[in-house]
């Protein structure tokens, strides 16, 4: 089901209506938004809507001031089902689906005219002179509704609907997919659903069903329901049934337009119990049948997505209890984080602790890839580090054996980057292994900003061996930044990555605030570098300073 959507705007008495073109959209004061709300207190880059690769939009804020509540609960980042109210400075914004083009026209007082064919003579039908149901048609009418009424599942409508149609004596109903317009008729046409099926899993048809090309051209053209029929003397005509010399007619009319092209409700009876009001009825059917198909379509989307949002937030909820709470380690070293996945739960990794011979343990690694199996690589990941941190703190020795067990256990292209240090705060000394991860950077008391080390280990996970270890002896007043390839490689709308060099000139530009300042600093930097497109990769920031 192609699902449009839009956004609707309200301030005051005003309301306006924005359709969402694109799946990233930039909501804001600034003219270069796509969505501009001109208010003091909406920032000139206020929040950003998002499609998810779950197919859900996601609205999350662009900077740490910006307010953003839905259904009155302010945050960062939301997940957004159609109608929930969203209010950003005095504007409320709904989203909404767009109303799908309606494919079924009201029930018509008259048939649809002339219907020509190559092989089959003029057929005509006369116009409808009692256009009023009777009181059996709305008995029977009344019937079908309820039989629709009762269906759970989408997957079974048009079978019953077919049931249904296809009671009275020798009728057949069926629902045929026919391609776009401007595809061939014979290229992808198929019956998807019939009434002589006693099988309901069945999908082949009878051998004695005959569909006239010429009633489905007609629908698929005009989008419109249609009757033809052919008499005896037309014992060549090929409706849909062909073992019966009685006169016969045949309605039908779309129910559904797809991506795929339309599906159409085809009926073939006899024409002695088709009444003059045959094509009415049955145009209201199909309608009925579209109806349905929508509801239980919606129905089902709602299921779906409460079960994924309640899946998705228990495992958000989980990685979050696995990320570093207590920063305060030790009284002389400041701490200051923000991790932020890009799924709702990623792969990246941070953790803090004190070791056995009393040093700040600080970690922070990627796993590769993103969503659900980069978050169980990365639990497991602390798991493994936590449990023998308990027994040895040399880190050499901690990241030679975690990668033994990595490289049994990832799934080939898997991998992880990390950067391991210990700290310790007495005399400031650091020893850290950096397995492929981006380079920290040490910011001096003065401000400077330089990168620390060099690249000279392998992921963890690509091969086995020995690791090599990295010193540094830290003076009172310095810091230093670890980042994720969040940060490094986030993407501008004109697909330039934000990059080392960035980073270091926003760093430096900051260098002297506390680190947690500095923290969000770099994150609000990255986030108005990206502009209107959305967090493409986890996001972790780790600042520490000895003092």
């Amino acid at each position: 089901m192609d699902n449009r959507y839009q956004l609707y705007v309200q301030h005051k008495n005003e309301a306006f209506t924005i359709k969402l073109l694109t799946e990233n959209i930039l909501i804001g004061r600034d003219a270069e938004c796509d969505v501009r709300l001109s208010a003091d207190a909406v920032l000139p880059r206020h929040a950003r809507l998002f499609r998810d690769p779950f197919g859900r939009w996601v609205l999350e804020t662009v900077r740490a001031e910006a307010v953003v509540y839905v259904n009155d609960i302010q945050g960062e980042a939301f997940s957004l089902r159609p109608g929930d109210r969203v209010r950003i400075g005095p504007f409320s914004l709904r989203l909404v689906r767009e109303v799908e083009r309606s494919i079924i026209p009201p029930p018509p007082r008259w048939p649809a005219g002339m219907i020509v064919d190559d092989d089959t003579p003029t057929l005509t039908h006369e116009p409808d002179t009692n256009p009023e149901f009777t009181i059996a048609r709305f008995k029977k009418l009344d019937k079908i509704t309820n039989s629709l009424a009762n269906l759970t599942d989408v997957g079974d409508l048009y079978i019953e609907a077919c049931r249904q149609l296809g009671r009275s004596h020798n009728t057949i109903a069926l629902v045929v997919k026919v391609p776009k317009i401007d595809v061939p008729l014979k290229a992808g046409t198929k019956i998807i659903a019939h009434s002589r099926t006693a099988d309901h899993s069945e999908s082949v048809p009878p051998p004695n069903i005959h569909i006239s090309r010429t009633v489905l051209e007609a629908v698929r053209s005009k989008k419109t329901a249609v009757s033809a029929s052919a008499g005896a003397e037309h014992t060549d005509v090929r409706l849909s049934l062909t073992d019966d010399l009685a006169p016969r007619i045949v309605l039908a009319a779309p129910v559904a337009e797809t991506r795929t092209g339309l599906d159409i409700l085809y009926v073939d009876q006899p024409a002695y119990i088709a009444p003059v009001d045959a094509l009415g009825f049955f145009s209201v059917v199909a309608r009925m049948v579209n109806l349905t198909r929508k509801t239980l379509i919606m129905a089902e989307e709602r299921t779906e997505r409460r079960l994924l949002d309640h899946q998705i937030e228990t495992a958000k909820q989980i990685q979050s209890n696995l990320t570093p709470k207590e920063l305060d380690l030790f009284d002389n070293v400041e701490v200051a984080l923000h991790y932020k996945p890009a799924l709702w739960v990623g792969g990246d990794y941070c953790d803090l602790c004190v070791s056995s011979d009393n040093r700040l343990v600080f970690a922070v690694g990627d796993v590769t890839g993103k969503g659900l199996p980069a978050a169980m690589v990365m639990a497991n990941l602390q798991a493994m580090l936590r449990s023998i941190l308990q027994f040895n703190t040399n880190p050499q020795i901690v990241l030679g054996k975690i990668n033994d067990m990595l490289s049994n256990t990832l799934l080939d292209a898997m991998f992880i980057t990390l950067l391991l240090g210990f700290l310790n705060p007495e005399n400031g000394e650091l020893e850290y292994v950096n397995a492929g991860h981006e380079l920290p950077l040490l910011i001096s008391r003065s401000g400077s900003v330089r990168q620390l080390g060099a690249p000279v280990n392998c992921p963890l996970g690509i091969q086995k061996g020995a690791f090599e270890v990295q010193r540094y002896l830290m003076s009172r007043g310095e810091g230093l930044l670890l980042v994720s390839d969040g940060i490094t490689e986030s993407i501008s709308a004109s697909a330039e990555l934000f990059g080392v060099q960035n980073l270091i000139k926003t760093v430096s530009a900051a260098s002297r605030q506390h680190p947690r300042s500095l923290v969000d600093t770099v994150v609000g930097a990255a986030s108005e570098f990206r502009g209107q497109m959305p967090q493409s990769d986890d996001i972790t920031v780790l600042a520490l300073k000895w003092i």
